[in-house]
């Protein structure tokens, strides 16, 4: 090839530049010229040029080539690709070695983040089961409970069970129990006498509870409540004991069990640790610095440092009732059908299917493929669907000669509603479906709809 001058409108990317002997690329009369010189002999030398990008791949800008800059097999650009967005040579050619040095640093921050999590969990033991006390609240009268520890945290967590309503039945009850806690000092825990002081340093919780009749037959009801305890200064007050004051309206005595923790977790504290890990699981997963399995192992192995670092580390048997098992499977299951489905061609036969029941008209088109879309969706995982719709819903467009994009949104939009749907039709409605408190509901797939 002589040294003559090709006109280029467009610059096409290329997969590797090798190919390209004797090459050279400049601007002239707003054109994309490309001029023959021999950039590959080694030894040689790179004048000062500018090589053009093309604006619907690169950003609009030149790539440019330093005087002098040596070229070597290795450092030429024929042996780099011109897909990128890079702005002269020295950045092709350091970016090996950032590549090199961005890897240890990840690999130096993921196994710092590893020793601090391994010496937490060892450093702190399991949480032991709190003990539960049977106290009687006799008709009439108020019932303590006398705290002997003294509380690390400015909170104490107390929890009850009885024959006690869910919150959301709260205002169908006439029936309370009341509860709040006081600070006495007392040279005896038996007698009331004996107290020489009390103040009362807490909120009052008020616990819905079921009629009189049916104290001795409905099923036990757990609920718990944070006490945020006010300031007191000790030195005014020597010996001082906290004790839990329950008091009830009903005319007969009430049986309950109770359990308190002295060193609960602040929620509003934990609603930010919470934050602080989801956000870094984000992070890991959009950046796509780790993979992703590995993202969320790292995401829950922080989370149960944490509850260990406030003393609150579960066992292995609690972890294992956080798993539902029964959504882990049934996305399993769905993810198994996608595939099967997507190798057999079900998609692109449904696809076809639409073209010939509406002939190829537009709008009918768009509106059966919708419907598909939402049909699929709702037994099937509609991320799943709308991604495999997606390809097909191209071709379409392609061959029509349709803008793909306003179809595209309509499609995902239809994948949504049809998730919706149905319980099996998205992750959320699966756990939704699954809930202790819906499946007493009696729910059904009629219900749901």
């Amino acid at each position: 090839m002589t040294a003559e001058r090709k006109m280029v409108n467009n610059l096409e990317p290329q997969p590797c530049c090798s190919h390209l002997s004797k090459e050279e690329l400049f601007i002239e009369n707003g054109k994309y010229i490309l001029d023959e010189v021999n950039s590959s002999a080694p030894n040689k030398y790179l004048k000062s040029h500018s090589v053009p990008t093309t604006p619907s791949v690169y950003r609009k800008e030149t790539l440019t080539f330093s005087e002098g800059w040596p070229l070597t097999e290795e450092s030429s650009p024929s042996a780099y690709s011109f897909i990128g967005k890079v702005d002269n040579v020295k950045q092709l050619l350091s970016k090996p070695t950032v590549s090199k040095w961005k890897k240890y640093i990840k690999l130096v921050c993921l196994i710092s983040l590893w020793f601090c999590i391994t010496i937490i969990l060892m450093a702190k033991s399991e949480r032991r089961s709190d003990t539960i006390h049977q106290i009687s609240v006799p008709k009439e009268k108020t019932r303590t409970f006398w705290i002997l520890e003294v509380p690390t945290m400015k909170s104490i967590d107390v929890e009850l069970g009885g024959s006690l309503l869910p919150s959301y039945y709260g205002n169908m009850s006439q029936h309370w129990s009341s509860l709040w806690i006081e600070v006495v000092q007392t040279n005896d825990t038996t007698s009331e006498k004996s107290i020489s002081f009390k103040k009362k340093i807490s909120d009052t919780w008020s616990v819905p509870i079921v009629s009189e009749s049916l104290i001795d037959f409905v099923p036990e009801v757990k609920r718990s409540h944070v006490f945020h305890l006010e300031a007191i200064n000790a030195s005014l007050v020597k010996d001082m004991i906290l004790r839990i004051v329950i008091k009830t309206n009903i005319n007969r005595s009430f049986p309950i069990s109770l359990s308190y923790q002295l060193s609960p977790i602040d929620p509003k504290d934990g609603v930010l640790y919470a934050a602080g890990v989801l956000l870094g699981l984000y992070i890991l997963i959009i950046f796509e610095i780790v993979h992703r399995t590995l993202a969320a192992m790292v995401a829950s192995t922080a989370s149960i440092a944490i509850l260990a670092t406030f003393d609150a580390r579960p066992s292995l048997g609690e972890m294992v009732t956080w798993v539902d098992v029964e959504t882990l499977l049934l996305l399993f299951s769905m993810m198994l059908l996608v595939t099967v489905f997507s190798e057999t061609g079900v998609f692109d036969y449904l696809a076809v299917l639409a073209c010939k029941i509406t002939n190829g008209k537009v709008w009918p088109l768009i509106n059966t493929l919708c419907a598909f879309t939402a049909l699929l969706s709702s037994f099937l995982d509609n991320v799943t669907t709308a991604l495999f719709m997606t390809p097909i819903t191209i071709r379409l467009c392609e061959v029509i000669e349709l803008n793909p994009v306003p179809i595209l949104i309509a499609v995902v939009m239809y994948s949504n509603i049809g998730g919706a749907l149905t319980p099996i039709g998205d992750p959320p409605n699966v756990i939704i479906a699954t809930n202790k408190d819906v499946k007493e509901a009696l729910w059904c797939m009629s219900i749901f709809i």
